[in-house]
């Protein structure tokens, strides 16, 4: 039977914490998953030398709160392979992982779990970026909603680290301090304008902890924005690495596949319009991962795909009508 390790994120704070609610779902979905289960809370707005078992295999860590969300899934990433605890797969939730609407949380099962597994990958919402663009080379393609979401532990071991920033690409990207004059990207940093007013326009207007942008919110906006490109490049690092996304509106079919798995329609399904030049499956993504080692890969930019009527894009549309924060 597999072995899930579940990696729950909250910063307890604010209106939008909802206390208990996000545990007891969290252990509901659980439930579906068949075999043994080891939970690790993880919070970051305390030390993470902190660490207690609460129950058993259940234990409750302080994170790392410098970038939000991913540094503090690092930290809890870390104590699991420390401890012994990191099983067959990882399911990453944050606090606001409620916000997804039930009919994909009710996703999260032992299809999505297998689809995982099986293949080696990546499962969760797909999500279509609302402007096209690059960010350090890389042009963005639909990505896995970090919320929720399944990852082989194979795949872990490959990435190393959740975190796509390094301080080097951090230092190219953003401001080092606050600048009145300049709104918190380097004029000449390597990512698209689309995509630099997007974050922007998300952090002061959109997201749930909006703020202005003044010398006092300069580093929470600026751990934010690192936290959106670290949702986008996850799930771009993954792809180059020639692993699956998998959707989770499609994980029965694909657990039931009885043939040989087709990573072309795979990937023709997840993208979309958005293309690899002159890459196949084949020969693998991975050879064109030149930024992860010191260099930039180069990708043929498409636009968008409209998006069909279907009944999974319908509740997309009516998730994202009543829960525009999903960054």
């Amino acid at each position: 039977m597999p072995n899930t390790t579940i990696l729950y994120l909250l910063y307890p704070t604010g209106a939008s914490y909802r206390r208990e609610q996000p545990i007891r779902a969290l252990h509901k979905i659980a439930a579906r998953l068949p075999g043994p289960k080891t939970f690790v809370c993880i919070d970051n707005s305390v030390p993470s030398t902190v660490v207690q078992q609460v129950g058993e295999n259940e234990f409750a860590i302080g994170g790392d709160n410098t970038y939000l969300e991913f540094s503090g899934w690092q930290r809890g990433l870390d104590f699991a392979r420390e401890r012994g605890l990191l099983g067959d797969a990882c399911l990453f939730a944050n606090d606001q992982f409620l916000h997804q609407s039930l009919f994909h949380r009710r996703l999260v099962n032992s299809a999505a779990l297998e689809c995982a597994l099986r293949y080696d990958a990546m499962v969760g919402q797909r999500m279509i970026p609302p402007v096209t663009g690059q960010i350090l080379g890389n042009p963005i393609i639909p990505y896995v909603r970090t919320h929720l979401f399944l990852v082989s532990s194979r795949v872990l071991d490959k990435l190393s680290s959740l975190l796509s920033l390094d301080q080097r690409a951090i230092h190219q990207l953003f401001l080092d301090g606050y600048d009145p004059a300049v709104p918190l990207f380097r004029s000449d940093a390597p990512i698209s304008k689309s995509i630099r007013d997007l974050i922007t326009s998300h952090l002061h207007s959109s997201w749930y902890r909006k703020k202005p942008y003044t010398a006092e919110h300069f580093d929470a906006l600026r751990a934010k924005a690192i936290s959106i490109l670290n949702a986008f490049l996850l799930s771009v690092r993954v792809h180059q690495m020639g692993y699956p996304l998998l959707p989770y509106s499609r994980a029965g079919s694909y657990a039931r596949a009885t043939a040989d798995f087709d990573a072309a329609l795979c990937d023709a399904v997840w993208c979309g319009n958005y293309a690899w030049e002159g890459v196949t499956p084949e020969t693998g993504r991975a050879a064109t991962n030149r930024f992860w080692d010191q260099g930039s890969p180069f990708y043929r930019q498409v636009p968008e795909k409209m998006r069909g009527l279907t009944f999974e894009n319908l509740l997309d549309f009516l998730e994202r009508r009543s829960h525009p924060e999903h960054l």
